[in-house]
């Protein structure tokens, strides 16, 4: 039995065809189905071969129609929240790799640790270098101000409802939107992810996660389809981020207030 979606004007014309095949009548000749055959439209009448033949033809073109649109309605789609958002304001915050009230530390000096920004700490900053900082260093009340910036862009991250549920581990890809976490969540070593922004270089990504973010050593994060670290923003609860040695996790990351 063939399920015909009303709506759909391919199943219709797949629908019509089956009642011709299975009414062993010719699309062309049902008007006359009911007519007393004339001599000449019974010379001119298939032998019963060449109808049995036209039917399998036209089964197996069925057939493959209906393979051909199940192919097309599983292909996998990453995981992406209903509705386009806002960014998040960064303010002062935007060219900071680190900011952070506490001491900023650099334990990993080989090979080395490059951040990609400021740095800022309200405590002693040590590390750098080795580590290197492409950036100002900013360290004790001159953090204050940008401070202020920082928490303004955690509770307006943090306030935002909730969106998809995101899983304890990593993986897979996942579209633009709010994704959020019920608790922890990372990835093991050698884990990937990808972040995939579909073609829309604007696309803003906003992970809640009510937990630690934990990341393994040499965890992958991929920028596909136009996706841009600058629209990544990851909201944590509690302990904040770890990253293993040789992770690569982009995006803007404020941690518990």
């Amino acid at each position: 039995m063939i399920s015909v979606n009303p709506e759909s004007r391919t199943a219709m014309v797949i629908a019509r065809t089956v009642v011709a095949i299975g009414s062993g009548v010719e699309p062309r000749s049902r008007l006359h189905a009911f007519c007393k055959p004339s001599l000449q439209s019974a010379r001119r009448r298939p032998w019963p071969r060449e109808r049995a033949w036209k039917r399998n033809v036209a089964l197996l073109a069925i057939v493959a129609m209906v393979n051909a649109l199940g192919v097309i309605a599983t292909v996998a789609t990453p995981v992406r929240a209903a509705e386009p958002i806002a960014a998040v304001p960064l303010g002062l915050v935007e060219t900071f790799g680190i900011l952070t009230s506490a001491a900023v530390g650099n334990a990993t000096p080989e090979p080395a640790t490059v951040i990609r920004g400021d740095v800022g700490g309200g405590g002693a900053i040590t590390g750098f270098p080795p580590g290197i900082v492409t950036g100002t260093v900013y360290a004790g009340a001159d953090v204050d101000l940008m401070m202020v910036d920082l928490h303004v862009a955690y509770d307006d991250a943090a306030g935002r409802p909730a969106g998809t549920p995101l899983p304890a581990v990593l993986s897979g890809s996942y579209g633009p939107g709010i994704h959020t976490s019920s608790a922890a969540s990372g990835t093991a070593a050698e884990g990937s992810f990808a972040i995939d922004g579909e073609g829309d270089p604007a696309s803003v990504f906003i992970f809640q996660i009510n937990g630690a973010l934990a990341l393994g050593a040499n965890t992958t994060m991929n920028l596909i389809n136009g996706a841009r670290a600058e629209n990544v923003f990851w909201q944590v609860v509690g302990a904040g981020r770890s990253s293993g040695p040789a992770a690569s996790v982009r995006g803007t990351s404020s941690s518990g207030r």
